[in-house]
């Protein structure tokens, strides 16, 4: 929950050599080289100054205002002329120094024990296939997908303690409830016209599932899913008072 951006740092690192017809960047390594004197640059630490210079654009990127206006800053002012930064008439590069915390997944969601873990992808999704993995990790803490061990060892129910009065599902590829495949937990396969293949992470099985609780999607696709008959089935006739429970033990 803190800002994920702990320090920031800049120095005039590289002037730009256009001296006989050449377009290269050299390093800044004597007291003659253009940008000597700004070598110093500047740290900000505190994240009001983090957040007066820097800006999340989207999921990868990240727009940083240099330190030019203001006589404050730590280190030497370098003057910007035409969008570049220049010393005596000589462009000059800056490297940056961020330190932070940074989370990568390509988990769309997650749940166990009556929470739910959900991945935004920084707003760029699709509201409708952002509310279709909150209702399959809703239906997880349901105790959804209703398999048993022989379907999933890890994540299925014990065998010996199925619904009163609702036997075990059979699995796929005879049946539409599945473990693994590329997926972690157990799972609908409704609506798959190849129930075979070791993997259902793919595109292809992405449209042609029917159930909202497949174990993979799109979230950026607007298409609303739903419970199939088979897990509406299981959800009514599950006992709810205690979401919170462990499903697989």
């Amino acid at each position: 929950g803190d800002y994920a951006i702990k320090s920031l740092s800049w120095q005039a690192s590289h002037w730009f050599n256009t001296a006989g017809g050449k377009k290269e960047w050299v390093p800044i390594t004597s007291s003659a080289d253009p940008g000597w004197n700004f070598r110093s640059g500047g740290t900000f630490s505190t994240e009001a100054e983090i957040k007066d210079h820097v800006s999340f654009k989207g999921i990868k990127t990240i727009s940083f205002k240099f330190p030019n206006t203001k006589a404050h800053y730590p280190g030497k002012l370098i003057p910007k002329i035409n969008g570049q930064f220049e010393d005596n008439g000589v462009v000059i590069g800056l490297t940056l120094n961020i330190k932070g915390v940074a989370c990568e997944t390509n988990t769309n969601g997650a749940a166990v024990g009556g929470n739910i873990w959900m991945n935004t992808f920084a707003g760029l999704v699709n509201d409708i296939g952002m509310a279709s993995v909150i209702a399959h990790e809703l239906g997880h803490n349901m105790g959804q997908a209703y398999a048993n061990k022989s379907v999933d060892a890890t994540f299925g129910r014990p065998n010996a303690k199925p619904i009163p009065g609702i036997p075990f599902p059979v699995g796929i590829p005879l049946g539409d409830v599945y473990g693994g495949q590329g997926h972690r937990g157990t799972h609908c396969a409704k609506g798959l016209k190849d129930k075979t293949g070791v993997s259902f992470q793919t595109q292809t099985a992405y449209k042609e599932r029917t159930c909202v609780m497949f174990g993979g999607s799109d979230m950026g696709d607007s298409t609303e899913y739903y419970f199939c008959p088979d897990c509406i089935s299981y959800v009514k006739s599950e006992t709810l008072e205690d979401i919170r429970r462990s499903w697989r033990s």
